[in-house]
């Protein structure tokens, strides 16, 4: 039960990667076999409905920990905020992230529309770097059911260029486009 499993390849939860975190802790979990806390599949025993026998809580306990201990850390400050002193198990942990960074909830889809519509490709940010967060709120938002297609994707990264590529813009201006 419990068994140890490395997450320094996950990434920390933070506005904008939920899919993609959430995903890689799934996985965890489950390789952790502590998935059945997490989701409510295994509740636990002598819960206040009295179900299950109490004598089994204490290893329910053990793994509820473990899951926890591995939430927690993946969490940027913001997020490990929503969940302190509110959620006292591993499954209200789940369930609270998932409603506040559910792909179906309207204020993830304003957030996640208005950092596309925003978004400002900064002087010190490589262009890839950029381009792959562009191409993450794009896909994050057709997930969402809001549809963005390429000639938008193209236009956010032009008009979102620095100064610095002002020439470039000027040239793709005049670029015939298919």
């Amino acid at each position: 039960m419990g068994k140890k499993v490395d997450t320094s390849y996950v990434v920390k939860l933070e506005d904008g990667n939920y899919q993609r975190w959430k995903m890689q802790v799934t996985l965890v979990l489950q390789a952790s076999e502590v998935w059945d806390v997490v989701t409510g599949t295994t509740p636990r025993p002598g819960a206040p409905a009295g179900a299950g026998d109490p004598d089994l809580r204490p290893a329910w306990d053990l793994k509820d920990v473990h899951a926890r201990a591995i939430i927690v850390p993946l969490l940027d400050a913001k997020n490990t905020s929503h969940i302190s002193n509110r959620c006292n198990t591993a499954k209200e942990m789940w369930d609270k992230l998932s409603s506040l960074h559910d792909d179906s909830s309207n204020l993830n889809k304003q957030n996640t529309l208005t950092k596309f519509l925003t978004y400002r490709i900064r002087p010190e940010d490589s262009i890839v770097k950029a381009y792959t967060e562009i191409e993450d709120l794009s896909r994050s938002l057709g997930e969402m059911g809001i549809p963005v297609t390429e000639p938008m994707v193209v236009t956010k990264i032009v008009s979102s260029l620095p100064d610095d590529y002002q020439g470039f813009k000027q040239a793709w201006d005049i670029v015939d486009k298919p």
